[in-house]
C-alpha cells in the first residue's frame, strides 16, 4: 500500500474507516480505485466504487456508452482462483493423484472452452478421469490453486495433435485471448488463464540451467525448477532455483495538455489500429523514467516528469508482462519525430475522435468508425481504459 494504515484505535474519522474497510475485506480488484479516490473528488463509499467514477461533465454521452466497460476493467486483472495453494505446492507435484481435481487445457496458447447460452465463451473445466490420460511423463502440469471448495485446479498444454472433441464434446480450442479475452461469461476465469499461461510458457522456456546448460528439473507443482548437475555452481548459491518471471512493462495515455493524445501503431498490427505507446521497463529504471524513455525514444517526443502519473495495471501473459498504465502531459509544441524502427506512424488524435474510436470499439467494431482514419484497442485492453480515462477526467486522472 502507498499509505499506512492507522491502528484500529486510531481510525476514528469516516476517512481512515473507509481505508480500513478496504484493507480488512482485501479487495484487490479495487485497489487501484481506492488509491485514485484517496485524492481526486470520486465517491467516498468503498461500496459504490466501480459504478460511476467514469462519468463526465464535459464529454455528452460518452460516458454513458462507455461506463459499463470501463468499469469491467482491463481483461485479466481479476483475481483468478480463492487461494493459489502457495504452502502446499510440494505436495502438489503428481497431479494424477487427485481424483477430484479440474484441469484447464491448452492448445497452444487457446484454452479448452464452451460457449454459453447467451453467447459468451467460459472455461470448459476438465475432470481428472478425461484429463489423466492426456498427461504424459513430458507433459508440465502446473498447479494453479484452490477454488472455495478446496478443489485443487491444474492446468496442462495437450499434445499439438489432441482434438477437443476428444475431450468434451462441445467444447472447442477457438477462443483467442490475445485481444484481451473477448467475451467472458466470467472475468474471475481470465485472471486464471493470466496465472496459467505465464506459468506454463515460462516453463516451456526454461528447460535447461542458465549456468551450465544441463537440464532444469520442474519442482513445487511447475512454480520453480532446478538444475539436475549436481556439480553444477548454482546449488553452491542463495538462488539455487529458477523462479517464474514478470516483465514490467510501462504504457501510456499521452496528451498534449489540451484536447488531443498520442497515439501510435506497429508494422505488426492489424490495418487501421493504433494504441497508446509503451515498452519496457529496463533495469535499474523507474516506471516514470521508462515511459519518459519510451515515448522519447519511439516518438521524439519529450514529457513533462512531474506529470507522469500511475493509473492502473493489467497481466499480459504473452508471455509474462505486466502493463503498468500511466497518462502523462507532453512538452509544449512536441513535434513527432518517430523511430521507423518502432512505430510506422504516430500522430496527435482529437479528444472527439478518440471518443467516437473507443465506442467503436467497445461496439465491437474491428476497423475504423465511419469518418476515422483509425481504430482502437477493445476495452478489454488496458489502453483502450487508459484513453477513456482521458477522456472522461482529462488531467484529473491521477495520484
Amino acid at each position: 500500500l502507498f499509505f499506512r494504515v492507522p491502528g484500529p484505535h486510531s481510525m476514528s474519522t469516516a476517512e481512515n474507516a473507509e481505508k480500513r474497510y478496504l484493507v480488512e475485506n482485501s479487495i484487490p480488484e479495487l485497489m487501484d480505485e481506492f488509491l485514485l479516490a484517496l485524492v481526486t473528488d470520486r465517491p467516498k463509499d468503498p461500496r459504490t466504487y466501480g459504478t460511476k467514477w467514469f462519468e463526465t461533465k464535459s464529454i455528452e454521452g460518452s460516458a454513458t456508452e462507455l461506463s459499463t466497460h470501463a468499469n469491467n476493467g482491463p481483461a485479466f486483472t481479476q483475481y483468478g482462483l480463492a487461494d493459489r495453494g502457495s504452502n502446499v505446492r510440494e505436495g502438489m507435484c503428481d497431479a494424477t493423484a487427485h481424483p477430484d481435481a479440474r484441469f484447464l487445457i491448452f492448445n497452444g496458447q487457446k484454452p479448452l472452452s464452451q460457449l454459453t447460452s447467451d453467447g459468451k465463451r467460459e472455461i470448459a473445466w476438465v475432470p481428472s478421469a478425461a484429463a489423466s490420460p492426456l498427461i504424459s511423463e513430458s507433459t508440465q502440469v502446473v498447479f494453479l490453486g484452490f477454488d472455495p471448495q478446496q478443489t485443487p485446479h491444474f492446468t496442462f498444454v495437450a499434445a499439438p495433435e489432441t482434438t477437443a472433441s476428444a475431450i468434451v464434446s462441445n467444447a472447442d480450442f477457438d477462443w483467442d485471448l490475445r485481444m484481451g479475452g473477448g467475451l467472458t461469461k466470467t472475468q474471475t476465469e481470465l485472471g486464471i488463464m493470466a496465472q496459467a499461461l505465464s506459468m506454463l510458457d515460462w516453463n516451456a522456456r526454461n528447460l535447461h540451467c542458465a549456468l551450465c546448460g544441463a537440464p532444469n528439473k520442474s519442482t513445487e507443482a511447475g512454480h520453480k525448477r532446478v538444475c539436475t548437475n549436481a556439480d553444477c555452481k548454482s546449488h553452491a548459491r542463495v538462488h539455487n532455483f529458477c523462479f517464474p518471471r514478470t516483465d514490467p512493462t510501462a504504457i501510456m495515455a499521452v496528451h498534449d495538455g489540451g484536447d488531443s493524445c498520442l497515439l501510435g501503431r506497429s508494422a505488426r498490427f492489424p490495418p487501421g489500429l493504433y494504441s497508446c505507446l509503451a515498452g519496457f521497463v529496463e533495469p535499474g529504471e523507474t516506471i516514470e523514467a521508462a515511459a519518459a524513455r519510451e515515448v522519447f525514444e519511439e516518438a521524439g517526443v519529450k514529457l513533462q516528469y512531474n506529470t507522469i502519473k500511475y493509473q492502473m495495471s493489467q497481466p499480459w501473459p504473452f508471455p509474462n508482462s505486466l502493463m503498468l498504465g500511466m497518462i502523462a502531459q507532453a512538452e509544449p509544441n512536441s513535434v513527432i519525430n518517430i523511430d521507423k524502427k518502432e512505430l510506422e506512424n504516430a500522430f496527435w488524435a482529437p479528444r472527439a475522435d478518440v471518443v467516437k474510436a473507443l465506442a467503436a470499439a467497445a461496439a465491437g467494431k474491428k476497423g475504423p468508425a465511419e469518418g476515422l482514419s483509425f481504430a482502437l484497442p477493445p476495452p478489454t485492453t488496458i489502453a483502450w481504459q487508459l484513453l477513456n480515462l482521458w477522456v472522461t477526467k482529462g488531467a484529473e486522472s491521477k495520484l
